[in-house]
């Protein structure tokens, strides 16, 4: 069986709020992630992964769908990083 700290996050959110109802459903970019994907592109290497999650958080800003308060409610319990 194949385990997620981050997958776990999530179940955990839901389980207390099915509608993540204290999550709005922006998800603002952490500064780390532009830097590292900053360094990325001027050392010429690939992150993919990172660069989507970055593009992601950042389509967020302007996007309403659900998906972006699962995301918001992972982040909070990974880090407590709190949106806006």
């Amino acid at each position: 069986m194949i385990e997620s700290a981050l997958m776990d996050n999530i179940h955990e959110e839901l389980a207390k709020d099915t509608q993540l109802t204290q999550f709005n459903q922006k998800v603002h970019a952490s500064g780390e992630a532009k830097w590292m994907v900053g360094e990325a592109l001027q050392e010429e290497i690939p992150t993919p992964v990172i660069s989507l999650s970055l593009m992601k958080s950042n389509a967020s800003l302007t996007d309403q769908p659900f998906s972006n308060q699962v995301l918001s409610a992972m982040r909070y319990n990974f880090g407590g990083h709190k949106e806006y």
